[in-house]
């Protein structure tokens, strides 16, 4: 965080992340660099400023209000998506059980 707090506007992919913090004489790894930013945006108060967009890579420490809102609005919109993904796997294995279940009744 601090790193991403130091340059502002800056977009860091998480091998930039990895490579700098390597560099600083930590013995990290692309998952534990994602894990960190996921556990920084969800618990720390200022996670919030750290941003990422699907239309362009890496993070960045947001400057604007209008990034942290877009940067909502893109997590609202995938928890949507994700949301309607879990709902018809949920159906489809309702409908996987009950065609089990009937077929054990025919015997």
């Amino acid at each position: 965080m601090t790193h991403l707090r130091a340059y502002p506007g800056r977009r860091f992919t998480r091998a930039d992340l990895v490579y700098r913090m390597k560099t600083c004489g930590f013995d990290t790894t692309d998952r534990q660099v994602r894990k960190a930013i996921e556990n920084l945006r969800a618990n720390h108060p200022d996670g919030g400023w750290i941003c990422s967009s699907s239309d362009e890579p890496g993070y960045h420490w947001a400057q604007k209000d209008a990034e942290i809102e877009a940067a909502q609005a893109e997590d609202l919109s995938r928890r949507s998506a994700t949301d309607a993904k879990i709902a018809n796997r949920a159906a489809l294995l309702r409908r996987l059980e009950q065609a089990r279940t009937m077929e054990g009744r025919l015997f």
